[in-house]
């Protein structure tokens, strides 16, 4: 036969160890708190992180989205009209008797005329990276954009262009030359 009275001690000893077991699993074996505590606040960067990336991206996109809502038609790069010199010729048609021209003596040429040794000068001196990018060079830009915000910080960031060949034809084809950050970002 049982004795009562010894089963109530051991019930509560079972209760008090469940108790036990119950809060070990709780708290983490590195201290009191120490691993959820440092999840709340991985957490916290992440969010804080994420919002930070996601402000960035929507304030580019608005950024562009502002400055490309008066941009010039591109079509009107193949029907602009470019000034050219007047030229008088003498009844032969091949004798140039007078030019006249404003403030740019201009004479269209045909890109076959121009010699290659030219065309390669043109590239070495002003864009050498013209056949291996986009159109725009993002590092010559920043280290522009470096020289512009910082100066030369002791040769850090030196001055630089920024544009490629392509920017600089469309600024001249239908922008206007103002130095400006809306511009440069219309290019």
């Amino acid at each position: 036969m049982p004795i009562p009275h010894l089963k109530e001690p051991e019930f509560r000893i079972r209760k008090i160890g469940e108790r036990v077991a119950k809060k070990a699993r709780q708290k983490p074996a590195s201290g009191p708190g120490s691993q959820s505590r440092w999840k709340k606040i991985l957490s916290r960067w992440w969010l804080i992180l994420g919002i930070i990336i996601t402000v960035g991206i929507i304030s580019i996109i608005a950024l562009f989205a502002w400055v490309s809502r008066d941009l010039p038609d591109p079509d009107k790069i193949i029907g602009r009209t470019i000034a050219e010199s007047t030229k008088i010729y003498a009844n032969d048609g091949k004798t140039i008797l007078y030019e006249i021209h404003g403030s740019e003596n201009r004479t269209l040429v045909q890109i076959e005329d121009i010699p290659d040794h030219m065309k390669h000068a043109t590239i070495a001196i002003e864009d050498n990276d013209f056949y291996s990018h986009p159109g725009i060079d993002l590092p010559a830009i920043m280290k522009a954009a470096c020289h512009e915000i910082f100066g030369n910080l002791g040769g850090l960031c030196p001055q630089r262009g920024g544009s490629t060949i392509t920017q600089q034809f469309v600024k001249n084809a239908i922008l206007t030359s103002e130095r400006s950050y809306t511009r440069k970002i219309k290019e």
